[in-house]
């Protein structure tokens, strides 16, 4: 009986560090693949901004190019996102706009909505960012599949179609790819 223990236990052990190692690089590219793609359309969304005020798709987003982040209040690069140098460039574009998709996605237990609101509030005043759209029950970002672990940015032409996306899981990643396709969409 003893042994049937030892062996169960080991088992167990041997699965759990299984379970909470790290992924392997093809776990992580797999995953870096998931969700919307190039060439998909987008879907139309209304959420509340960082103040608790609807924004809506249609009359702030439909027919723009659009620099568009999925975050969550854990990310591990979220940082890297203020170094997004595109928004700055083109914010004054009336073709351009920079919706910014945040959740609590990774938050344990209970969080208040005021928590975390305040907090993207606090952020994008600092970083002048225009406001987060705050996804509370995380329908959008399920759509897009957002990583739990790191942002994703993509770029959206004026028919509302994917044509760049990039998971922004290093602080030292280049964004002169973002930079020209805003910029040749902009032209269009």
């Amino acid at each position: 009986m003893k042994r049937i223990t030892k062996i169960l236990l080991s088992t167990a052990i041997l699965a759990s560090t299984l379970v909470v190692s790290k992924p392997s690089f093809a776990l992580k590219d797999f995953e870096s693949k998931k969700g919307l793609a190039i060439g998909n359309k987008i879907p139309s969304f209304d959420l509340e901004n960082d103040t608790g005020t609807t924004i809506k798709f249609d009359d702030n987003y439909k027919g723009k190019v659009l620099l568009l982040t999925v975050a969550n209040y854990c990310n591990k690069d979220l940082a890297g996102v203020w170094t997004i140098n595109s928004y700055y460039k083109f914010y004054k574009n009336k073709n351009f706009a920079f919706p910014f998709i945040f959740s609590r996605r990774c938050v344990p237990g209970y969080v208040p909505n005021f928590f975390v609101s305040q907090s993207a509030h606090s952020t994008s005043s600092q970083v002048k960012i225009p406001y987060f759209l705050m996804d509370w029950d995380e329908e959008i970002t399920k759509t897009f599949k957002g990583s739990k672990e790191f942002p994703i940015v993509y770029v959206v032409d004026k028919t509302g179609t994917i044509r760049y996306k990039e998971v922004l899981n290093t602080p030292f990643l280049s964004h002169e790819k973002i930079d020209k396709t805003l910029a040749s969409l902009l032209q269009e």
